[in-house]
């Protein structure tokens, strides 16, 4: 299993080895300084989540896994107006580049472009020029190696992950441009009123299976229907023969799962992944409580100007929900479930084909 970093912005990237290489003194310090508009009681949620978390993968990988991180993704999956500029996508290309000549290892590491759905037409534009400046360039961005990506011809690739439909159609203009599906494109149960279901407190039990039966015997029911909405849960689209076709069909042979720390038979499918750790998706939508932190007009209600990425300096804690070991935070225009414990099935992790793609900050 490859070991790859997901980094949302620049200001992310510019201290990226602060987060990964710091201590904890030092990475609250991080968070005090770069996220002054925080809304919390004490520090920011994300920042316990990210010390644990990093603790995580050096457990399951190795005590040095930061330093032998084989790429980096870099853009947003959430709002279309958080899809960086040229200039923006640039920069980060040459802090991967910076990253790789500090931390040399055997295979030079590879840079992903992320984008979100869409719909703006300014948006579009914006994408598709990163788009056609990624195709034009992919020998200089992701160098040809013997471990490298390589497009049918023979020729550097770069990797780009779509949550549109439409932007999947955009691709084949750009051979040296190759999808990967993303998470929200990928059908899967995580609602956090969904984890309960599992739990043999909640089960319910209809009356003709009690009757006549021993407290025992109504102990084992639970547990046996509890099981089995476990496997029922731990399933995706991935798991499907006929969106596997489709997947074949669209030359699509990597996909974006999310890290569910209940359910390993998620990732026992038959095309590489990609499992993004530590924040589970749980919604997505046009409406952002975020901005309207600066802006009333925006409370609750999509307006067409431009945002200001007030999202970037804000996180916001949910905690009015039943959940159990893990936080809720909402961020940007989405939802997240935090999924701290990462504990993978072996035969996942020695698949060399398969990525762990952390998220430092969200």
């Amino acid at each position: 299993m490859q070991l790859r970093v997901n980094v949302t912005n620049n200001n992310v990237f510019e201290n990226i080895e602060d987060l990964l290489f710091g201590d904890d003194r030092a990475v609250a310090g991080w968070f005090m300084k770069n996220l002054p508009g925080e809304v919390y009681e004490n520090l920011s949620p994300q920042y316990e989540l990210q010390v644990i978390s990093s603790i995580q993968i050096k457990k399951l990988l190795w005590s040095n896994a930061f330093k032998n991180i084989k790429g980096f993704y870099f853009g947003t999956e959430q709002c279309e107006f958080l899809m960086p500029t040229l200039e923006e996508t640039k920069k980060a290309i040459q802090f991967t580049k910076d990253f790789d000549k500090k931390y040399t290892s055997k295979d030079i590491k590879r840079f992903v472009f992320l984008t979100p759905y869409f719909g703006n037409p300014q948006m579009r534009d914006r994408l598709l020029e990163n788009l056609q400046y990624l195709n034009d360039n992919a020998h200089f961005i992701n160098p040809k190696t013997k471990d490298g990506e390589l497009n049918k011809d023979g020729k550097s690739i770069v990797e780009v992950v779509v949550n549109d439909y439409g932007v999947l159609h955009m691709l084949k203009d750009f051979p040296n441009l190759e999808p990967i599906l993303w998470r929200i494109l990928i059908k899967t149960l995580k609602n956090p009123i969904v984890d309960t279901l599992w739990l043999e407190k909640n089960v319910h039990i209809p009356w003709e299976l009690m009757k006549n039966k021993s407290p025992e015997e109504i102990n084992e029911i639970k547990h046996k229907i509890a099981e089995n909405q476990k496997i029922w849960i731990g399933r995706s689209a991935l798991n499907n023969e006929y969106f596997l076709k489709f997947l074949n069909r669209k030359w699509v042979d990597r996909a974006w799962i999310d890290y569910l720390q209940d359910y390993g038979t998620l990732y026992d499918t038959a095309v590489n992944i990609d499992i993004y750790y530590p924040y589970a998706l749980i919604f997505i939508g046009r409406l952002c409580d975020v901005s309207a932190i600066n802006n009333i007009k925006r409370w609750y209600y999509p307006i067409d100007e431009t945002c200001p990425r007030t999202c970037w300096k804000y996180d916001i804690s949910i905690q009015n929900f039943e959940t159990v070991g893990y936080k809720v935070i909402q961020k940007w225009n989405a939802g997240y479930k935090s999924q701290a414990d990462l504990t993978l099935p072996a035969q996942t992790v020695e698949k060399y084909g398969n990525r762990l793609v952390y998220t430092p900050l969200m």
